[in-house]
């Protein structure tokens, strides 16, 4: 394992920790607000609510991982390219094939420490492949895009990409996916209006 591999690594990992952490944040006060609502019905009461809130955080953490995963990898990447240092990556020899390899094999350490059964062959083949495809691929192509694009331009097409699941999700699954998700939608397309309208 190489000192740049580690570094790498390192900078996925916190990145990928500092947004867990705000999205469960963020997941505990939906939860707290909603269960506000219901205080006072019989004997429910403020630490009972905070308990349930704390209680409900793993549950929320196995959800979101994979999204803070994929965000902070994005964040790692764009912070490492905006203070140049991909470009010095670059120049002393990774190739962006070498550079998507080390990514794709964290984004596979993310999947295998997820993983809440015995791994079958099956699984590690999905796992790879998915890890391969996520990471590999399109780690690789949000690389090249910075390498000959707009940061910021790239970080906000890249951001909508949500947004295109949606509707594949809803033709693999028969059902519509939840009004939450479509609202998340929406205000990812309504806040990258408002960046590019400026």
């Amino acid at each position: 394992m190489t000192l740049l591999f580690r570094y790498l690594a390192k900078e996925i990992v916190l990145a990928t920790l500092l947004v867990l952490t705000a999205l469960l944040a963020l997941f505990a006060l939906f939860d707290l607000i909603r269960e506000l609502g219901e205080i006072g019905k019989g004997s429910y009461n403020l630490g009972q609510i905070l308990t349930y809130v704390l209680l409900s955080l793993p549950s929320h953490v196995y959800v979101i991982s994979p999204v803070a995963a994929l965000i902070g990898t994005m964040f790692a990447l764009s912070r490492l390219s905006i203070q140049s240092e991909l470009t010095v990556m670059r120049t002393s020899g990774l190739s962006i094939s070498r550079l998507s390899a080390f990514i794709a094999l964290v984004g596979l350490g993310f999947a295998a420490a997820r993983a809440h059964q015995a791994p079958t062959r099956r699984v590690l083949a999905q796992t790879a492949l998915n890890g391969f495809i996520a990471m590999g691929v399109g780690m690789t192509l949000l690389l090249m895009a910075l390498k000959k694009g707009d940061v910021g331009m790239v970080a906000i097409l890249s951001s909508v990409s949500p947004v295109l699941v949606l509707p594949l999700l809803w033709l693999h699954l028969g059902r519509a996916p939840a009004l939450a998700a479509w609202l998340g939608a929406a205000l990812t397309v309504l806040g990258t209006a408002l960046i590019l309208s400026r």
